[in-house]
């Protein structure tokens, strides 16, 4: 038996994941619907392996980032599919902030080829990612590795104050150095990481977790 749980407002969108699993799957389904996390806990209590396909925007569970990912964590026989109307910033940053990515990601505004071959993938217990969001991953983590590998030390450390907004007169004074060594360091390190200001050399900051910050910026 194939247990879903679907949590989405949009009636077109629910008829439309249960007729492509019914259609996709061998197995009988055994489907329902979803409003609020108490009900979803219940569902993932009685239910084996389960299949939770869900819109972040719905319900409120936009608010409850946390205890969604606390159920990623402590249901292990559960794949979970996020269906997104567009790019949710709120979700994506927490996705950016994890090592590993445990659930799959459908845009509704995909062709249908691709929301299928993303419910087949799903079904076959793999990882589906749309193009746009596995393109943005595979930056951010291009953006670790070359933080880590092309900076050193005292440049990452110089990175974070600039990152920050301080002055390079202010940097220098806090560090017991010259002016003209933090404008070398500041060359270096935008030569290093290819940009040409502070707001691009900010976003390698954020990106590789040398700052943390309540509003991040693709």
């Amino acid at each position: 038996m194939l247990c879903v749980a679907i949590i989405d407002q949009q009636e077109l969108t629910k008829f439309a994941i249960k007729t492509i699993l019914e259609e996709r799957s061998k197995d009988t389904l055994c489907y329902q619907e979803v409003v609020n996390a108490h009900d979803l806990r219940e569902f993932l209590n009685k239910c084996g392996k389960t299949y939770v396909f869900f819109n972040p925007q719905s319900y409120n569970f936009e608010q409850q980032i946390n205890q969604i990912f606390m159920f990623q964590e402590q249901y292990v026989n559960c794949h979970w599919v996020m269906l997104f109307d567009e790019l949710n910033e709120s979700w994506l940053k927490r996705m950016l902030q994890i090592k590993k990515v445990d659930f799959s990601v459908i845009f509704k505004t995909d062709t249908l080829d691709s929301i299928t071959k993303g419910i087949d993938e799903v079904l076959s217990g793999k990882v589906y990612l749309n193009d746009a969001v596995q393109k943005i991953l595979e930056e951010h983590q291009k953006s670790i590795h070359k933080v880590e590998q092309v900076l050193t030390v005292v440049e990452r450390e110089i990175l974070k104050e600039i990152a920050f907004g301080k002055m390079t007169k202010e940097i220098a004074a806090e560090r017991n150095i010259s002016v003209h060594t933090v404008i070398t360091h500041r060359k270096n390190i935008f030569k290093k990481l290819e940009v040409n200001n502070v707001h691009d050399a900010t976003r390698y900051a954020i990106r590789a977790g040398i700052i943390k910050v309540n509003d991040y910026y693709i």
